[in-house]
């Protein structure tokens, strides 16, 4: 930074200010150029989320196809914003597209579909997958893990397979706690998708929470049930091949 002198003889007349003015726009500069970046990237990522579900439930480039707009009377915009929105629309759509696909099956009421920040998250009910205290995949379950399955086997994202269970205690030879109940039928899912569908290792994980992030009060049949369910959460894969952290709630 510069200061005004004092003026010795012989010196040319010379506004000394500007010099302060110079390093205080280059600082402003600085400080523009860099938020302009972070916004660059944080689209830049944003992007890598909608291109990551395109095509992977049969999205067009304009919006949902012909038959799936007909059947949820849709509309596709005339044209796509940019960053979050553009995102928010396409999640939007493959979420419609999900839940169209489960309806077919008739699994609609057993498997929830929303959309979150980072992609989309299915939450499929205990009753639907498992047996009591057991951890085998039931084949009423197939026809609606194939379609989460085949979307991961499409898109380029991560998959963590979560399990959850009530907060009542089992104790067997099998399944000493929760915690290894609710481990092996993430597991059991994982696998079953990942044989089926030929899917990358690298897109799959499975977690077990057993009783320790419940929807609901257990005090209630109505919210033990659920509790007990499988959660699959889809993040999209940057370009190293993996995924942001993951979110969760403490």
């Amino acid at each position: 930074m510069a200061f005004y002198r004092k003026r010795k003889k012989g010196d040319k007349l010379e506004a000394i200010w500007m010099t302060t003015y110079g390093d205080l726009a280059m600082l402003l500069v600085t400080f523009f150029v860099l938020i302009v970046s972070y916004m660059q990237m944080e689209q830049g990522r944003l992007i890598e989320i909608s291109r990551s579900f395109r095509g992977a439930v049969g999205l067009q480039q304009g919006g949902v196809s012909a038959e799936l707009g007909k059947s949820l009377k849709l509309y596709s915009p005339d044209q796509a914003s940019k960053g979050r929105v553009a995102v928010r629309e396409e999640v939007r759509r493959t979420v419609e597209n999900l839940i169209a696909q489960f309806g077919g099956a008739g699994v609609e009421e057993y498997v929830e579909v929303k959309g979150t920040e980072d992609g989309v998250e299915f939450v499929v009910k205990d009753d639907l997958l498992f047996d009591s205290g057991k951890a085998d995949v039931k084949p009423a379950a197939h026809d609606a893990l194939d379609i989460i399955a085949n979307t991961i086997r499409k898109s380029d994202v991560l998959a963590v397979v979560g399990g959850h269970t009530d907060d009542r205690p089992i104790r067997t030879a099998v399944f000493p706690s929760n915690w290894e109940l609710s481990a092996m039928r993430a597991t059991e899912v994982m696998l079953y998708m990942e044989k089926r569908f030929r899917i990358a290792p690298r897109k799959l994980q499975a977690r077990g929470y057993g009783e320790y992030r419940p929807l609901a009060s257990n005090d209630t049949e109505e919210g033990r049930a659920k509790n007990r369910r499988v959660e699959i959460k889809l993040t999209a894969l940057n370009k190293d091949g993996n995924a942001g952290e993951e979110k969760t709630k403490e």
